[in-house]
């Protein structure tokens, strides 16, 4: 059987994340409480954070006493950290405070420091944290950041300290009335100001190593397990990004899906909280193209600004205090225009603009600081309606290049307005972004730091449109990571065929994936019409090759971002969800032998395939030819209605592929 003309198609982007922890974004706290918004600081399910390889077995466990202190104004909260299990070897634990609606400086002293355990001491260990008189009636969190040696953390790791409006004793810790922080067997810092500068921290070690993938189940777990395939998923943030209830589940059949709403007047336009709408998303009844729990992400856009009408206010307002815009030329005068909107200006993540007064952080350290209080605390603008603790992560626009800018732009301040590309302006901007996944990680390792790269101003080999630069800055650090292929001739994008053809593509896809956290994962993106059932197939069968996601909107320019409130953007083919099967990851796992391993080049005749459990998936690339394979046994074509003449359910042992196709096959009759 002939499968199809060549037509065109687009993949636009690429996303990679990592899942911290299995249970991502399923904290209980409602961020409109006062009292539980810092109790939902750090993780709700730190106990399966790890730093120790994939697979090993840590000796002990390390974690706080109490999930919840209690202290009187002007007094000492005394938090304790206990070492469980072996007491064999030497182990270490990073903590930190984070803000609430107490804030460091104003309400208590931040601090931060770690306390170690030397072979065979298992004894608590005890932190001192100031509280101010002001901070009556507000609450603040203590999180555990890292663990090094020999333990790894147990349950919990963070604790919300509620400060009482009277002066009763706390419980749960110990008052004191000394004014200086201290710690049993460990060090610590104690300032007026965040404890955190820039990049440093504690984040190496408190990402995402004890986790090997991403799971569609994360926040219940009535979903189905991850890493079954196809993974197909979607950006919903174009037009007036509301969300009605009636279009949850539909939005929800996506095992992955990019939330907007990043303006101030959203909730109340929304009429309810983005965590009604999260929540709902993640607790279809699942079933059917419903089977898989969604990973949800929020988007946000922080490399360009709207100084008029702001839709991040509070950022706006740091790099306005603080000078980080983008100059022309050096540190003032004309500020550089955005290539998207001419009235727009940029933010310099780049570490020769300072840090901020009052944290020390660089820019996107504060970004990080600034998006945690937004989207996790409430504690933002547009309040706690803002906010949801059940989001997997954040989404941050033009992460891993310099931001696109529409004039000149000197973004080392030192009068050089280097191009687009150059590699050491491109090296001192992704250095200073990746301070927003750092710092993220010491705020909450639960939460996916990611962001948007782009074709062409990247660290991708040269052969495929890149820089050929390191993922020296970058590398490990990202867990979501959107990168434009822009494949085909929809929209008329430049595309990655004319940087060296589907085999660059590939090598693009797999060095991206290899250069970000540990169980990272590549999403690809595009634009189709609703009726490019060919361009689909190819898409999909490329994606299928190795552990991405595919995302795809309905769209006539090609672009990959749909509105949620229009379900014609939606988009629906038979190969999401397997035609007459009707359930989301409907393949299952990726057989465990070599031709269901990720694949890196083809199988027979130029053609790439790969194997998984309930099926497999062939691509033809586009210089290929047309191509008659023998399969070596016999499998079925999907029972679909869009395209009957190949997803009829017929019983095949061969099948012929044109160029620039693919097609998916099952095991067993539908």
């Amino acid at each position: 059987m002939t499968l199809g003309d060549h037509s065109r198609w687009r993949i636009i982007g690429v996303l990679i994340f990592t899942t911290a922890l299995a249970g991502c974004g399923g904290s209980s706290s409602d961020p409109s409480s006062t009292d539980s918004t810092a109790a939902s600081t750090a993780a709700s399910s730190s106990g399966s954070v790890t730093s120790t390889p994939a697979g090993a077995q840590a000796a002990a466990l390390v974690a706080l006493s109490s999930t919840a202190y209690t202290a009187a104004p002007s007094s000492n909260v005394v938090v304790t950290i206990n070492r469980s299990g072996s007491a064999t070897g030497s182990a270490t634990v990073g903590y930190t405070t984070v803000n609430g609606t107490a804030t460091a400086g104003t309400d208590y002293v931040a601090t931060s420091g770690s306390v170690t355990w030397n072979d065979g001491d298992a004894s608590a260990k005890t932190v001192s944290v100031p509280v101010k008189g002001a901070a009556s009636g507000r609450a603040f969190a203590f999180a555990l950041t890292s663990v090094e040696g020999q333990a790894d953390f147990g349950s919990p790791a963070s604790a919300t300290v509620q400060v009482s409006e009277d002066s009763s004793t706390p419980t749960g810790s110990s008052a004191s009335g000394s004014s200086g922080a201290s710690s049993s067997s460990g060090s610590s810092s104690s300032s007026s100001s965040s404890s955190s500068s820039g990049s440093s921290g504690s984040s190496g070690s408190s990402g995402s190593s004890g986790s090997s993938g991403v799971s569609s189940s994360s926040s219940s777990s009535s979903g189905a397990s991850t890493n079954v395939f196809p993974k197909i998923g979607v950006q919903a943030y174009a037009g007036g990004q509301f969300y009605a209830p009636a279009n949850d589940a539909q939005l929800s059949q996506y095992g992955l899906i990019i939330l907007g709403g990043n303006f101030p007047s959203w909730p109340q336009a929304q009429g309810r909280t983005r965590d009604e709408l999260v929540v709902s998303l993640k607790s279809q009844t699942h079933t059917g193209r419903n089977a898989l729990t969604p990973v949800v992400f929020q988007y946000e856009n922080a490399n360009e600004m709207d100084l008029s009408s702001p839709w991040f206010p509070e950022w706006t307002t740091a790099v306005t205090k603080n000078n980080w815009f983008v100059y022309e030329s050096g540190s003032g005068g004309t500020m550089a225009q955005s290539a998207w909107n001419s009235s727009w200006v940029l933010a310099n993540p780049d570490h020769v603009v300072g840090t901020d007064a009052s944290t020390g952080l660089h820019p996107y350290g504060l970004l990080a600081n600034l998006l945690y209080q937004r989207y996790y605390l409430g504690t933002g603008s547009a309040g706690a309606a803002m906010a949801s603790t059940h989001l997997d992560g954040y989404f941050v626009d033009n992460m891993a290049q310099r931001n696109l800018m529409g004039s000149a732009a000197d973004w080392e301040r030192n009068g050089s307005n280097p191009s687009q590309t150059d590699p050491t302006a491109t090296a001192a901007v992704t250095l200073g972004k990746a301070d927003y996944a750092a710092q993220l990680a010491v705020l909450n390792p639960n939460i996916i730091a990611g962001g948007n790269m782009e074709s062409g101003y990247d660290m991708s080999p040269t052969s495929v449109g890149g820089l050929g630069m390191t993922f020296s800055n970058l590398s490990g650090k990202l867990g979501l990571a959107m990168q434009q292929f822009e494949w085909g001739t929809a929209g008329g994008q430049n595309n990655v065929l004319s940087f060296g053809g589907f085999s660059s593509a590939m090598t693009w896809y797999e060095t991206v994936e290899n250069n970000v956290k540990l169980g990272g994962e590549v999403l690809l993106t595009g634009g189709v019409l609703a009726t490019d059932y060919q361009l689909v197939r190819y898409s999909l069968g490329l994606t299928l090759m190795r552990n991405g996601w595919a995302v795809y909107a309905i769209s006539s320019t090609g672009f990959d971002v749909l509105d949620p409130s229009n379900l014609s953007n939606y988009p629906v083919f038979d190969e999401f969800w397997g035609g007459s099967l009707n359930t989301a990851g409907y393949l299952g796992n990726a057989s465990n032998t070599a031709q269901g391993a990720e694949q890196s080049s083809p199988w027979q005749q130029g053609v790439w395939r790969r194997d998984f459990e309930n099926g497999i998936a062939l691509v033809n690339p586009n210089t290929n030819g047309t191509q008659t394979v023998q399969l070596g046994g016999t499998f079925y074509h999907l029972n679909g209605s869009q395209v009957p003449s190949i997803n009829n359910g017929a019983a095949v042992t061969s099948v012929t592929i044109a160029a620039g196709d693919g097609v998916i096959l099952l095991r067993n009759a539908p």
